[in-house]
């Protein structure tokens, strides 16, 4: 028995003779909530979502790998014929300006020779490790039209002005889509999905898609999503890759989506052998206990978690607290919230419940405007600004100034979420977060307990128990025994 897999861009159709229903089970995954849909529970549906058309024989050529090995543990013989035009690759150099991938650093070389050597997958780096360098490097390397994806307006900018740095090029050769641009460079064109999606049907974006030769998905988690998938399998790029520092910790069983896009994981550095590379700071993990206000315990999680999180006065408190504690020992310090009227409640209470302190800050979030969040940012940089408060619009990617203190102040469960945040202050040398242990209703303390554990995990973090504590917090700034 032959199977032919037949690769055509960012699908791949497989002929022949092949095991139809092993296929048809290892290029689908259970669909999180499922068993609510009325499909699922008149039988109608088994609550999979398949990434193989058992009439085409088609599906994305990330999963060509996967489909390989189901045909020969099955018994049949396996031919893969690459219809796909092979790029000639431009300059053939990995040196970018103002980046010595040497030493502690050579591992970004090491992704760049398997980048270049696998020519799709996952590159795997935590925050901190790079991943843009790497991309540039790549760019560099290859010479090719290239298509690098963002999820937000900040890292919009921000990629351009990386891209260019490193690569000596132009506005021209490093254009942007995004923010209400048009603007593809000659080279390199950095654009956010939101615009990519919403105008996908036109002639000029389906020419951009097209004409790609290399893509990069930044922050490649989000492939699993709906949008972010239909962007990446419309384009056909030979050279794809994926860049994230939790790439594979979705919980709705999204994970087969990325893969499908862009292959498996090709290279990985995680964040302890950032810290022990003295490249990401050893982080000090201190959770405060809240116990305060007790929650019915039939109430809904919305409604829990505002209670609980969002508009709980003992928490809020507590963010302030810390924030005094952390301003009196000099340290700059960035609070992250997930609701905008959380950010509100404290950016007002560090104006009139600091005890007649004045503790300069600023609140930023997505629907202020460009220039406003990124004076704030440069202003936190200089020091002008000790304390910034951001919203989710800081949660991934946008570089961040140097951090010394860190108050997640309103943390859920995912894991993906809680190393995004974390990875913000990891660029400098030492870093103190507050974090909250919850125990106001049963989902909060649950929560909670999650982030504990992915926080142990990463085996290179220190963790400690304690409300606000100017002494703690003295002795671990200076490196002393708690």
């Amino acid at each position: 028995m032959k199977s032919e897999i037949h690769i055509y861009g960012s699908m791949s159709v497989l002929k022949g003779d092949y095991p139809k229903s092993a296929i048809h089970i290892a290029t689908s995954y259970p669909v999180a909530g499922a068993e609510w849909s009325k499909s699922y529970q008149r039988g109608l549906w088994d609550g999979r979502k398949r990434l193989f058309n058992k009439r085409t024989g088609a599906f994305p050529t990330g999963l060509v790998a996967t489909v390989g090995e189901v045909c020969d543990d099955m018994g049949y013989e396996v031919e893969i014929v690459d219809h796909r035009p092979v790029p000639t690759v431009g300059n053939r150099t990995f040196d970018i300006q103002g980046v010595s991938m040497t030493g502690n650093y050579a591992y970004q070389l090491s992704a760049c020779k398997a980048m270049v050597d696998q020519k799709q997958g996952i590159v795997k780096v935590a925050t901190n490790g790079g991943k843009t360098e790497i991309a540039c490097a790549v760019t560099n390397y290859l010479g090719l039209k290239t298509l690098f994806v963002v999820t937000s307006r900040e890292l919009l900018y921000q990629a351009r002005e990386r891209f260019k740095t490193r690569l000596g090029l132009t506005d021209k050769e490093i254009g942007i889509v995004g923010d209400g641009h048009w603007s593809p460079g000659s080279l390199v064109t950095i654009a956010t999905v939101g615009t990519l999606e919403s105008r996908i049907d036109t002639q000029e974006c389906q020419d951009l898609v097209q004409n790609t030769e290399v893509l990069f998905l930044d922050e490649c988690h989000h492939v699993g999503s709906e949008t972010w998938y239909t962007v990446s399998v419309l384009c056909p790029a030979f050279y794809r890759f994926g860049l994230s520092g939790t790439p594979l910790d979705r919980t709705d069983g999204a994970n087969l989506r990325l893969i499908a896009a862009t292959g498996s994981v090709i290279f990985e550095v995680n964040n302890k052998e950032l810290v022990e590379l003295g490249i990401s700071a050893k982080a000090e993990i201190i959770f405060d206990q809240i116990t305060q206000p007790i929650l019915k315990k039939n109430i809904r999680y919305p409604t829990a978690y505002k209670q609980g999180v969002s508009e709980n006065p003992e928490l809020l408190e507590r963010v302030v607290e810390w924030t005094q504690v952390f301003k009196q020992q000099g340290l700059g310090t960035l609070i992250l919230v997930e609701e905008i009227a959380q950010g509100n409640l404290l950016d007002n209470m560090l104006w009139t419940q600091t005890n007649g302190v004045f503790i300069p800050h600023q609140f930023i979030y997505g629907e202020e405007d460009t220039d406003v969040r990124q004076k704030a940012l440069k202003d936190f940089a200089s020091g002008n600004l000790p304390v910034l408060i951001a919203s989710t619009i800081l949660d991934e990617g946008v570089d961040v100034p140097t951090i010394d203190a860190l108050i997640l102040a309103g943390s859920r469960k995912s894991r993906i979420r809680t190393m995004q945040r974390l990875g913000r202050g990891l660029r400098g040398k030492k870093l103190i977060v507050v974090e909250f242990a919850n125990y106001c209703h049963k989902y909060l303390t649950k929560h909670s307990l999650k982030r504990l554990e992915d926080y142990k995990a990463e085996d290179c973090f220190g963790i400690h128990m304690s409300g606000p504590d100017a002494v703690l917090v003295k002795k671990l700034w200076a490196g002393e025994d708690a």
